[in-house]
C-alpha cells in the first residue's frame, strides 16, 4: 500500500468523526430535538456525548500511535479534552444551544472510558491487527 492510502486510512477517519462533531454542534436547537420528555432528551444527548468522544478517542489513539507520538494515550486525551472543550466553545455561538461542564466531563469520560478498553484489548493480537495498531 502506497504511503497516500496509509495516511488516509489513519487520518481520514479521524477528521471525518470531527468534522461530524463539528456539523452536528453547529445544528440550531430546534433541529436536535429527539424527544419531548425532558428527562429522555437530557439522558439521551448524554449517552451520545459519552459515544460520540469514545469514537473520537479510539481514532485519535490511532493517529498518535501511527505517528510514534511519545504517550500516545495521554496525547489522544489531551487532544479529546480540547477538542471537547472547542466544541462546547462553539455551541456558545449556535442559536438555541448551550455550552456545559457537565457535557465537558461525560466527553471526557467517554474518551477515558475508550482508552482503558483499548489498553486492555491491544494485548489480543488479532485486535491489534483490527484496530490497525501494528
Amino acid at each position: 500500500m502506497n504511503k497516500f492510502w496509509k495516511l488516509l486510512l489513519t487520518f481520514g477517519p479521524w477528521i471525518a468523526w470531527m468534522s461530524i462533531t463539528y456539523y452536528l454542534s453547529d445544528l440550531p436547537a430546534e433541529k436536535v430535538l429527539i424527544s419531548h420528555t425532558d428527562w429522555v432528551e437530557q439522558n439521551l444527548k448524554n449517552c451520545l456525548h459519552f459515544i460520540q468522544y469514545f469514537g473520537l478517542a479510539i481514532l485519535s489513539l490511532r493517529v498518535m500511535w501511527k505517528m510514534k507520538i511519545h504517550k500516545p494515550y495521554a496525547m489522544a486525551f489531551v487532544w479529546c479534552a480540547l477538542f471537547a472543550a472547542s466544541d462546547e466553545i462553539h455551541q456558545l455561538s449556535t442559536p438555541g444551544r448551550q455550552s456545559s461542564w457537565s457535557d465537558w466531563v461525560i466527553d471526557l469520560s467517554g474518551a477515558m472510558a475508550a482508552l482503558i478498553v483499548i489498553n486492555y484489548l491491544r494485548r489480543i493480537p488479532l485486535l491489534r491487527k483490527i484496530l490497525f495498531l501494528e
